[in-house]
């Protein structure tokens, strides 16, 4: 039960992000269960690799502190920290050996699959009331925005992602092969899931689509060479396999010929610019990378942010001057509203000069590391998938790598953990120690 429940927590902060809700609640969950661990068991399991974290803690705080420049962001992101480093504390306590690690894996697939399906299909159903002019009040933020395509909140990004990890979670559920009636279930909440991305504005998604879709190709190809010939000089027909086959292939080309059949000849939107506006944005995809600068473009957050590092002192160059650029962007950029570089290493930089972005520069090559040294332990790949699709939406766009639980979890923990169980359940190694 607690593995169960541990995973659901998990999957907690994959879709905090997408619901449209005004309340916390992966931090309320970990409070609770955090209590009622040790509340029941009264003990606690800590590992020293998790020194590194804290020394990455150490190097965020000590140049807001030495210089007094603590504001409300920086508070939020020490909770997001705190609030995930805690829950990873009672995980490696609970995961206490290989196959309950394997099974926690595939307790957190299932909850972010049936999540990322409830969202996207939720999010299919607003394109087409927006589609026909109808908006859902709940969905209005507070200045009066309204989410972009299939998005159920504002910033479609986060939206985007939590579905993207949904299709990567369906597609380990349907290659474990569970029954063919149980893979057509589950190949229609992915192509659900696939749609809403399509739809959801986020270039980061195309883009990241696109590269899966290469990725999958690639090893797919490859599985298929090296298994015929492996298994060519042994061939046999199994006449359970190709029954099957048969009954898959029936049954998406039926399915093909009811949806063209009942699909109706023209199409009539009240609103058809909201699909215009998702194809302009599509067609110009290129401007992702933001070849020609634009008016608050990440090309111009970069060269101010090199602007202000050419005015540090040595002593700041070294330390950094704390949260005071964030005051500065919003002078610059928004002076309404919340602003920054748009790039961890650079804010790292700002911040806590070139100590601190060395020591977050460190830290991922040796998380990245881990991940590739350990690529073969219980779907090790899985979670590097989503670390490199984490990193690629927030390197790029949060203002600290404490920004996103999402990146907190996959990028700087969950690397720590698959090291602690590989050493601890296949090595014998005796690092862990007991707090009573």
């Amino acid at each position: 039960m607690s593995i169960f429940f541990a995973a659901f927590v998990s999957s907690l902060i994959i879709i905090g992000g997408s619901l449209p809700y005004g309340f916390p609640l992966f931090t309320p969950c970990v409070i609770f269960f955090f209590t009622a661990y040790l509340l029941r068991f009264k003990n606690i399991s800590l590992d020293k690799q998790f020194i590194l974290f804290i020394g990455l803690i150490l190097s965020y705080v000590l140049p807001l502190g030495i210089l007094g420049t603590f504001n409300s962001n920086n508070i939020y992101e020490l909770i997001n920290a705190a609030s995930v480093f805690s829950f990873f504390i009672i995980l490696t306590t609970i995961l206490k050996s290989n196959r309950q690690f394997e099974r926690f894996t595939h307790y957190f697939q299932s909850f972010s699959f049936l999540f990322s399906f409830l969202l996207a299909f939720a999010g299919n159903y607003k394109f087409y009331l927006l589609m026909q002019g109808d908006k859902i009040p709940i969905l209005y933020r507070s200045d009066g925005t309204y989410p972009w395509g299939t998005s159920l909140v504002s910033d479609y990004n986060s939206f985007s992602l939590c579905l993207l990890i949904g299709l990567i979670s369906g597609y380990y559920i349907i290659k474990r092969k569970n029954g063919i009636i149980f893979s057509i279930f589950c190949s229609l909440m992915f192509l659900t899931i696939f749609f809403s991305l399509l739809l959801s504005a986020s270039r980061r998604a195309w883009i990241s689509l696109f590269l899966l879709g290469c990725a999958f190709a690639v090893f797919t190809v490859k599985d298929h060479i090296k298994n015929f010939s492996f298994t060519f000089p042994h061939f046999q027909f199994n006449r359970k396999k190709i029954i099957s086959a048969f009954l898959l292939g029936l049954f998406i080309f039926s399915l093909s010929i009811i949806a063209v059949k009942a699909f109706p000849s023209r199409l009539q939107f009240a609103h058809p610019t909201h699909l215009t506006s998702i194809k302009n944005r599509f067609m110009n995809i290129s401007d992702f990378f933001e070849i020609q600068p634009r008016q608050f473009s990440r090309l111009k957050l970069y060269n101010y942010a090199f602007e202000l590092i050419d005015e540090y002192s040595i002593l700041h160059l070294i330390i950094g001057k704390g949260s005071i650029y964030q005051y500065l962007f919003e002078q610059r950029f928004n002076k309404h509203g919340y602003s920054y570089p748009h790039n961890l290493i650079l804010s790292a930089m700002l911040q806590s000069g070139i100590i601190g972005a060395t020591i977050i520069v460190g830290y991922l090559c040796y998380c990245f590391y881990i991940y590739i040294f350990h690529l073969n332990y219980h779907d090790t790949s899985f979670y590097l998938i989503i670390a490199i699709l984490s990193g690629f939406y927030y390197l790029i766009s949060g203002n600290s790598i404490f920004s996103s639980k999402i990146f907190v979890f996959f990028n700087l923990l969950m690397p720590l953990l698959i090291n602690i169980n590989y050493r601890r359940y296949f090595k014998h190694d005796s690092d862990a120690i007991s707090i009573d």
